[in-house]
């Protein structure tokens, strides 16, 4: 779509994604003189994901896989014998991709605020998720745990962290 004034000396132009290309309007431009200047649109103009939103997804998506992982481990495979060892190394892959996408925003913030020396809130869910750490990994090395109850247990507090962080930064955007 492309509205053209001659009295405000401007041309609009609006199109989809890969049905036109701007540096041959460009190039065609220039040969009679004219320059092109863009300004870009508002932030808000269309649908989009937060980064937030996207790293609570994906965090869900591998807490899903270690759940599925240890589910498979309980009820399906009793009797795998060395498939044990390849299921617990999947959930512990699954656990770090979960702490990466959801643990590092907490542990950044509460990094700074350490470098600092001041007072953050992230130091809360960051004392959670070591301690929870701390006694997943006793339990699974002493009582017995199978590894991927342990990497769910984990994966699923990470998880509602970040979910509730991004509840609450999209309950105060709404405000």
């Amino acid at each position: 779509q492309a509205t053209a004034s001659l009295s405000q000396h401007s041309l609009t132009l609006e199109w989809r994604r890969s049905e036109f290309d701007l540096s041959v309007l460009g190039s065609e431009l220039f040969k009679f003189g004219y320059r092109m200047r863009s300004t870009p649109s508002a932030p808000g103009s269309g649908p989009r994901i937060s980064p937030l939103a996207l790293r609570c997804l994906l965090t869900l998506v591998f807490t899903g896989n270690v759940a599925l992982l240890a589910a498979y481990e309980q009820f399906a495979a009793a009797n795998l014998g060395e498939g044990e060892a390849l299921l617990s190394l999947l959930g512990l892959i699954c656990l770090c991709f979960t702490l990466l996408l959801g643990a590092a925003p907490i542990f950044l913030s509460s990094y700074r605020a350490i470098q600092i020396r001041r007072w953050h809130s992230d130091w809360i869910p960051m004392t959670m998720i070591v301690t929870t750490a701390g006694i997943v990994a006793f339990h699974c090395a002493f009582s017995g745990w199978p590894l991927n109850v342990g990497c769910l247990i984990l994966a699923t507090l990470v998880c509602v962290l970040i979910a509730a962080r991004w509840l609450g930064a999209l309950i105060s955007k709404r405000s």
